[in-house]
């Protein structure tokens, strides 16, 4: 490992750094534009080492809103590719330590640099203290579902078509600044209504899967009809209650702009 990287951007400074170090590697006091880093390159990369992600909770709430960040960081929690722990309280440098390996993050007006240590001695000690405190800190539960298991299971249950629109709207929404405050049940549901799907099996769904319960998709919906984006109309059953059918109102989409508009509606939220 080199230990000095100068880079334009985080994402390539995770790659680069990442790429140059064998797990497991411990992150100390992330901010969120490094984990949004960490979740980027790890949607991309082939392999990935196994990161101890030990952040501040004010950092991991942040993420937990960020629905772009959060999904992505998801599918890196459920392959423990990446574990999160709290940090009780700030350190001098956001550090990446192994046990032999020590860079820290300088950021400045030009780029991004990952400035390693060539004292053995100062790095086995400071791995020693983080990751001693690393193992018996709190772990932080996201609460988010992964994005491939979003995208897989509202497939499985409600047609690819549904999926392949959730796809397409997160993607417009990628490169926005306001990207990650994008409402993930408001889109589920404008998706679903855009392909005349059921509230009962969208909510039921969403629940499943642990993003939202079926009371929060409810009360969304009535969000929704309450600004005028979607209408429902009653699907009858052989045994109990009507469902609903939910459908967008007329002029809300079209087939032309659907994802970029849901996205956008689904930002209002």
């Amino acid at each position: 490992m080199s230990g000095q990287y100068h880079v334009d951007d985080r994402e390539s400074l995770v790659a680069a750094v990442l790429d140059d170090l064998a797990g497991p590697v411990l992150l100390v006091d992330p901010d969120i534009r490094l984990l949004a880093a960490v979740a980027e390159h790890g949607a991309k990369a082939e392999t990935l080492p196994s990161l101890q992600v030990f952040a501040r909770e004010d950092v991991l709430k942040t993420v937990r809103d960020d629905f772009l960040v959060s999904t992505l960081l998801g599918d890196l929690l459920e392959t423990e590719a990446v574990e999160l722990r709290v940090l009780p309280s700030p350190t001098p440098n956001t550090l990446f330590v192994t046990e032999d390996a020590l860079s820290a993050v300088v950021s400045a007006d030009g780029g991004v640099s990952a400035l390693g240590s060539e004292d053995g001695e100062f790095v086995t000690d400071a791995h020693d203290t983080y990751s001693g405190q690393y193992e018996t800190a709190e772990s932080f539960d996201l609460r988010t579902p992964g994005r491939e298991r979003i995208l897989e299971t509202l497939a499985d249950r409600l047609g690819e078509p549904s999926a392949e629109t959730v796809e397409a709207a997160l993607a417009t929404l990628a490169d926005r600044p306001d990207g990650g405050e994008v409402d993930g049940v408001a889109l589920s549901l404008l998706t679903v209504a855009y392909h005349e799907g059921q509230l009962y099996e969208v909510s039921r769904w969403g629940e499943d899967i642990g993003m939202a319960s079926k009371a929060t998709f409810s009360r969304t919906k009535t969000d929704l009809e309450d600004e005028g984006y979607v209408t429902t109309e009653k699907v009858p059953v052989d045994v109990g209650r009507p469902r609903q059918r939910l459908l967008l109102t007329e002029g809300t989409a079209t087939d032309d702009d659907a994802a970029a508009r849901l996205a956008e509606i689904a930002l209002s939220i």
